[in-house]
């Protein structure tokens, strides 16, 4: 199980468990996925609708400058290059400061 961070446009982050399979992260984003860095270090990643954009899907936050549309999984960023679990204390944060 994955613990991550899930926003969809114009409603609140909430914290849940999925399955770390390629398919559940699909089906969140609904489309095909794209990795972001949501923070300067990248240590926590964003994963998002790689055809947001072309879709016109609806914007949903804004990280330096650029608008992230659609929906938006937060995740750590492993040293194995794997999707991580996020920490408590990283939930908190992210939820936070969207």
């Amino acid at each position: 199980m994955l613990k991550i961070v899930f926003k969809k446009p114009s409603e609140k982050p909430m914290a849940m468990e999925i399955e770390n399979t390629l398919e559940k992260l699909q089906e969140l984003v609904e489309g095909y996925i794209e990795v972001v860095p949501a923070n300067n270090d990248k240590s926590i990643l964003m994963i998002v609708n790689e055809e947001g954009l072309l879709n016109n899907l609806e914007p949903n936050i804004w990280i330096d400058n650029t608008c992230i549309v659609g929906n938006v999984i937060f995740v750590q960023n492993g040293d194995d290059g794997e999707f991580h679990s996020l920490t408590d204390d990283m939930v908190k944060a992210i939820i936070r400061i969207l």
